[in-house]
């Protein structure tokens, strides 16, 4: 007896149908609800190196170049020896013969050394105060001031660079918000190179003078290094 068209296609549904049982569109729609909500609450939650310890490279080179900028005091930039030091120091009450050999200059303010006859020689009290300079005689031209401004972008974008990294120990960043976090400590490291125009100062280019490099402009190419390291670090992975 041979079988009709319509009684083969019912044979072959109920085959399918065993084969392939259909889902239930409430548990289906369920289960599309809970994975929504369970990625959900992984992007809200908080988790432990969600990238593993890779995040921890730039984020700890990046705190170590802000704390290397934060590390002078603002009158340890740059060691200045010269006609200008005699100059500053004119109105010191203390009077040596040959005068003040040099003196620790900042962005904004100096300190002189202070001779010690018992040992002979000129030291520095950190414990004192910085002095600021005499507009008299210290002119902050076009370079003192963008060397100023440098300096002041490269410590908050470094800053809150290095503190946004560490976000990433406990929570997921995408490939973009990591990238941008590398373009901010790279910013950093920019901005901390460009401070170095300071050296270009009427002060230090005025002749007799000479602006050699000291704890703070020494400190300063510690962080940049830091923050270029970093920056390197964010580009080359994606964790």
């Amino acid at each position: 007896m041979m079988e009709t068209p319509e009684t083969s296609n019912d044979t072959t549904a109920s085959t399918s149908a065993a084969t392939h049982p259909t889902a239930d569109p409430g548990l289906s729609t369920s289960r599309r609800r809970s994975a929504a909500t369970g990625e959900t609450n992984e992007r809200k939650g908080c988790s432990l190196l969600p990238h593993g310890g890779y995040t921890l490279i730039p984020a700890t080179l990046s705190t170590m170049g802000w704390i290397a900028s934060l590390a002078q005091d603002g009158c340890d930039y740059s060691k200045l020896t010269g006609p200008t030091v005699d100059d500053l120091t004119a109105s010191s009450s203390v009077k040596v013969v040959g005068g003040v050999p040099y003196l620790e200059v900042g962005f904004n303010a100096y300190r002189a050394p202070q001779y010690w006859p018992e040992d002979n020689e000129w030291r520095v009290d950190y414990a004192s105060q910085c002095t600021d300079y005499d507009p008299d005689v210290v002119t902050m031209d076009v370079f003192w001031k963008m060397g100023k401004a440098f300096e002041f972008f490269s410590l908050v974008l470094g800053g809150g660079g290095a503190l946004f990294l560490w976000f990433s120990s406990c929570f997921v960043f995408s490939p973009v918000t990591w990238r941008w976090a590398g373009h901010e400590v790279f910013a950093a490291a920019s901005f901390q190179a460009c401070a170095f125009i300071w050296f270009a100062t009427a002060m230090c280019r005025m002749e007799g003078n000479t602006c050699a490099l000291f704890f703070g402009s020494k400190a300063d190419i510690a962080a940049a290094m830091f923050w270029l390291t970093s920056a390197l670090a964010i580009y080359i992975r994606y964790p």
